[in-house]
């Protein structure tokens, strides 16, 4: 799904598919997957048979209203990359963000290598482009480099990504906090859950609620008393999001990894 001036919504229903959009150079929005979808013919609520959450919603996340258009923000747990202009800088800010929580992973590839501006063709692109694979089934195995440089992640052999070996498999398996699970897996047959948790196999797709996004309060949304770095401590949601996708926000004051992410887009 990409928010545009025109809300457009980009339909891709296999896998490899790709679809440009153009904008203009102010234009300024947050880009996010919306997942499990089904719609009425007229694209304005949910078909009959694909009724979300409900009843109300078409989509499984990232639902807009149930209808193709959105006119807001999706449904949480969205993942979500976001771009700023500062039109009197000449600079673009550009994140990604977990603060509404994750659904699916996501990656932002600079153009620069094909600026007509050698100052932008001459950055490492291993620098410019972040991403969140949260989700432990679309990870490559330990030790593996194929990942490290190519066209999906918008570098190459001479500036590869530094895969981050530090989380296994295993820990991205159960990196959301058990009672921030969308779609937490049933008890088993007596009722009782095992201790600890990650005895219980978890759902291959596991979108996971921000802590400020399921429980909206202060200590956990940066606001009232604690919106202020030296007011709010990270929750466990926001530091195990952090560990598994450094490159994005974990929570609304974060400005630490943003800053990493600023590059001017038309150097004088």
């Amino acid at each position: 799904m990409i928010l545009l001036d025109t809300q457009q919504f980009i339909y891709l229903p296999q896998a490899g598919q790709t679809k440009n959009l153009t904008v203009g150079g102010d234009w300024q929005g947050r880009v996010w997957g919306r997942t499990d979808c089904s719609f009425n013919a007229d694209g304005t609520g949910p078909s009959k048979s694909g009724r979300r959450n409900g009843g109300c919603a078409a989509c499984g996340t990232g639902d807009c209203g149930g209808i193709v258009e959105c006119t807001g923000t999706g449904q949480t747990p969205v993942s979500l990359a976001e771009s700023t202009p500062v039109i009197s800088s000449d600079q673009t800010f550009y994140d990604l963000s977990l603060v509404d929580g994750y659904n699916i992973p996501i990656g932002i590839v600079s153009l620069c290598p094909e600026a007509n501006n050698l100052s932008l063709q001459e950055i490492p692109p291993n620098l410019t482009n972040p991403i969140c694979i949260g989700s432990a089934f679309l990870l490559a195995a330990q030790g593996s480099t194929s990942d490290a440089s190519g066209t999906s992640s918008g570098t190459n052999s001479s500036f590869p990504i530094p895969l981050d070996e530090s989380q296994s498999i295993s820990d991205v398996q159960i990196w959301c906090p058990w009672d921030l699970q969308l779609d937490p897996p049933s008890k088993p047959g007596d009722g009782v859950y095992p201790y600890p948790d990650e005895n219980i196999q978890r759902p291959i797709f596991d979108p996971c609620y921000s802590a400020c996004a399921k429980y909206i309060q202060p200590q956990d949304c940066c606001t009232g008393s604690y919106n202020n770095p030296n007011a709010y401590k990270p929750s466990l949601y926001s530091q195990s999001a952090k560990k598994v996708c450094p490159d994005a926000y974990s929570y609304g004051s974060y400005i630490v990894s943003s800053l990493r992410l600023r590059m001017k887009t038309n150097p004088k």
